[in-house]
């Protein structure tokens, strides 16, 4: 199968006048994938061959605009753009699942050429699994560029690696649209790591989402912190999809340097990490010190979990309290 670079694509769409079919055809893949390349890569639509055609998808696009549509990226479609009767049917579809069917086909123009018969198709089998398939599409429009058998061929996946499909899909219904590859590389980066791949995707199956040299350097800074990266992961899968620098880093700093948190302490509980450092725990942790208190590890870690903080200063106060009346 040929692999064709954005400008052997433009070659042969622009100087040698292939159609898009017949480069999708030579490049093995579909006509709306070879279409979302081309989009993706810049590659313009040719004018439209005549002035009926033109006419056709002015009125098309005067359709859509007078229905809340954002038409520029539709325009680009060009006269590929489905009839003004399937647009039609459409977006009554799109409406009858109880999504606005204009803000739908303005992130995602591609599925004004999918078929109505196939997006029915998917919408009944993510129902069938279910799923709320007017929150999965609102989240990720795309997906209604994924056919039944993709969808399902999905589902498969999960259950095979022991992952609940359900859950899967309602936390990132934006998995469908993956390749099996990227799956694929998320599952044995994890592996590499030790860790029970099942566990830690089952937890926090947002991890598909994201490629895995975003997890490298996490886990390279908790290794060169002295934690033991299979046991904050499989505790706390979320710290891989945290950023680095804007949230791992400076709360771990702030745990360890300002609280005093032993490293075993976060390890044994890393979901301290996921607290937000402004609006909880230097907030609390000010307080304490304003106060002149003295906490155990203990204390310091009901401080932060605990959502009334003053439970914790309260049980500290009657300590207080009771080594006076002792002394």
């Amino acid at each position: 199968m040929p692999n064709l670079t954005c400008e052997d694509i433009r070659r042969l769409y622009w100087e040698e006048k292939e159609s898009i079919e017949d480069i999708a055809a030579l490049a093995g893949v579909s006509y709306s994938a070879m279409r979302r390349r081309m989009m993706k890569g810049g590659i313009e639509r040719r004018p439209p061959k005549s002035r009926r055609h033109r006419d056709l998808l002015a009125e098309k696009l005067e359709f859509l605009a007078e229905r809340g549509v954002n038409v520029e990226k539709v325009a680009k479609l060009g006269t590929s753009v489905a009839s003004l009767a399937e647009i039609e049917r459409k977006m009554r579809y799109l409406n009858a699942l109880g999504l606005d069917a204009s803000k739908a086909i303005s992130a995602f123009p591609l599925v004004l050429n999918y078929s109505l018969s196939r997006m029915k198709k998917l919408a009944d089998y993510l129902a069938s699994l279910g799923l709320d398939v007017k929150s999965a599409i609102a989240r990720k429009p795309a997906l209604l560029s994924c056919s039944p058998q993709k969808a399902k061929q999905r589902v498969r996946y999960f259950r095979k690696l022991g992952i609940e499909p359900k859950r899967a899909l309602r936390l990132n219904p934006g998995v469908l649209v993956f390749s099996d590859a990227k799956m694929d590389r998320t599952v044995n980066y994890l592996r590499s790591l030790g860790l029970d791949a099942k566990k830690v995707l089952n937890a926090s199956p947002q991890l598909f989402i994201y490629s895995v040299t975003k997890f490298e350097p996490k886990v390279d800074y908790l290794r060169a912190k002295g934690f033991d990266v299979k046991k904050v992961v499989t505790r706390f899968p979320s710290v891989l999809h945290y950023s680095l620098e804007r949230k791992v880093k400076p709360t771990l700093e702030y745990l360890l340097d300002e609280m005093g948190f032993h490293a075993k302490t976060i390890e044994n509980l890393p979901s301290l990490i996921g607290y937000s450092l402004d609006r909880r725990i230097k907030p609390r942790w000010e307080g304490v010190l304003r106060r002149g208190e003295r906490l155990s590890e203990r204390q310091r870690v009901g401080l932060l979990v605990f959502a009334d903080p003053g439970r914790v200063l309260g049980e500290v106060r009657k300590n207080h309290v009771r080594e006076r009346r002792e002394a």
